[in-house]
């Protein structure tokens, strides 16, 4: 009876020392698949801004020199939300730097160039303005008769 007692313990530790190298084997393969990505995320990133006349924002900079130095050796649970955390602030630093870019190139596309004058009308001072060329049109026109 003892023996099947002795058996039955260490059939249970083997069973969670199972589950415990699964979650952990789990947790080093997430981990690294984070890394892959963010690795692969900070190569496109360098590559965009490795040109002369851009400069990589200060918070971009930042947030890749964290998640750079983070060590992903640990396989716990509280490891992978340290590195979740450091990837949501990457994201974070990468939205606002890519909408700020597009805010302020949208914002240069729309300015009128140095050479031109932007007007602005309303719809009704639009449709006054096409009615007008519309009539200056046909009285600046000449009469011809039809052809027979």
């Amino acid at each position: 009876m003892e023996i099947l007692l002795v058996l039955g313990v260490l059939h249970t530790l083997l069973i969670l020392t199972a589950i415990s190298c699964g979650r952990s084997h789990f947790n080093k393969g997430r981990i690294a698949g984070m890394e892959e990505a963010t690795r692969e995320i900070v190569r496109s990133i360098c590559a965009h801004y490795e040109m002369p006349e851009k400069v990589v924002p200060n918070q971009v900079a930042k947030a890749i020199e964290a998640i750079q130095s983070f060590a992903g050796s640990t396989s716990s649970a509280k490891g992978v939300q340290r590195h979740h955390s450091k990837i949501r602030i990457f994201g974070d630093a990468i939205g606002s730097a890519c909408w700020r870019k597009g805010f302020l190139a949208c914002r240069e596309q729309m300015l009128p160039r140095r050479d031109k004058i932007r007007i602005d009308l309303s719809l009704d001072e639009l449709t006054k303005l096409a009615s007008l060329a519309h009539l200056g049109f046909k009285k600046m026109m000449p009469k011809i008769a039809p052809l027979k």
